[in-house]
């Protein structure tokens, strides 16, 4: 396996952008390293689910977890990941038709080796290889430091706009993009707390 490298590129369509908005920070981080490791000369209309090899210590190093704990906090993120179910519409699938996925499908675990295996459902593969428009593009070493989920969700959302230059949107829908409706009634307080 290839080490990973701060250079690595993560690529999301952004169908499943818009669809992880509730994601955790620590969600976030390990969905973004996993996809870094994907080969990028898969074929992704091949209808075949694609597993991988998570590198626990390289994960606990690229975020400063623990050693001792990053097998445990890898298998609560696979947890998390493998729960966190997204609905694809019909002219994102391979079929046409409107499916409910989870962002991944399987964990698979050897005790005592520290390796973790997750894998990515046949209908999440063309969301993450082989994209060729509509999707957002960034180095991991880019978001490593970032500390909350908002502010992921925010240069996410800046990242798919960066070649316009320039977005506008509702309050209301920024808000519900950064999963924070509800939070930040006054706009000042917004600003500061997530776009700032």
């Amino acid at each position: 396996m290839e080490s990973q490298s701060g250079s690595a590129l993560v690529v999301k369509s952004n169908a499943l952008i818009s669809a992880m908005v509730d994601l955790s920070l620590m969600g976030n981080r390990f969905l973004a390293f996993a996809i870094t490791l994907l080969p990028r000369d898969l074929d992704p209309l091949s209808g075949k689910p694609v597993e991988l090899e998570v590198p626990v210590l390289e994960f606990a190093t690229a975020f400063e977890l623990d050693p001792k704990n990053a097998y445990r906090e890898i298998e609560a993120l696979a947890d998390q990941l493998q729960r966190k179910i997204i609905t694809l519409q019909p002219d994102q699938t391979l079929d046409g038709s409107r499916v409910k996925v989870g962002l991944i499908t399987r964990q698979k675990y050897r005790d005592g080796e520290g390796r973790v295996w997750i894998r990515f459902d046949e209908e999440l593969v063309p969301h993450l290889v082989g994209l060729r428009e509509q999707f957002t593009q960034y180095n991991i070493k880019d978001v490593y430091q970032f500390g909350r989920a908002s502010t992921w969700r925010v240069y996410e959302i800046l990242k798919q706009y960066k070649s316009a230059g320039k977005r506008e949107i509702d309050i209301e829908d920024f808000k519900r993009m950064t999963a924070t409706v509800g939070k930040y009634p006054r706009p000042t307080d917004l600003k500061r707390f997530v776009i700032d």
